[in-house]
């Protein structure tokens, strides 16, 4: 983008790169376990966990997720922006992690509110962001830190 690689980066910008894009990393195998933890070893699933929160609780998980993710994929897409991707590859990492995200969240209201048919929907669409993200992780944190061909 504008000429500028991942490569070609400043060590300073290529490490405060890495910093992030490893916190993001750990927030999301943190997240993995908290998941698993409270909807098979506390709750029965996911119908169970949700169904005992209250509005005011679902809200308040929904604006911090929606919050922190949209930085999160913000920040991990903006990186993302200056590796060497093509464009459609570009488009669909980032529509993945966001609208997978909304997704999630949405299930959250479906599965307290309807059935827990809609476990299926948030399992998918976590999927899907982590796997948008941990791709734009890789490639950007590959490209960064590659040893550079001399021609």
């Amino acid at each position: 983008m504008f000429g500028v690689t991942l490569s070609a980066l400043p060590r300073k910008a290529k490490w405060l790169a890495t910093l992030a894009l490893t916190s993001f990393a750990l927030n999301h195998l943190f997240a993995v376990a908290l998941v698993w933890q409270v909807t098979t070893q506390v709750d029965a699933g996911a119908k169970e966990h949700f169904s005992y929160k209250g509005l005011p609780v679902l809200l308040r998980m929904a604006h911090q997720h929606a919050f922190g993710h949209g930085v999160m994929y913000f920040v991990t897409g903006g990186i993302f922006l200056f590796a060497d991707a093509p464009e459609w590859l570009a488009l669909l990492l980032f529509t993945m992690a966001f609208v997978g995200s909304w997704f999630d969240i949405a299930a959250w209201f479906l599965l307290k509110y309807r059935s827990a048919r809609w476990e299926l929907l948030s399992e998918a669409s976590g999927t899907a962001y982590a796997l948008a993200f941990a791709a734009m992780m890789l490639i950007s944190l590959f490209q960064m830190w590659r040893p550079r061909r001399t021609s």
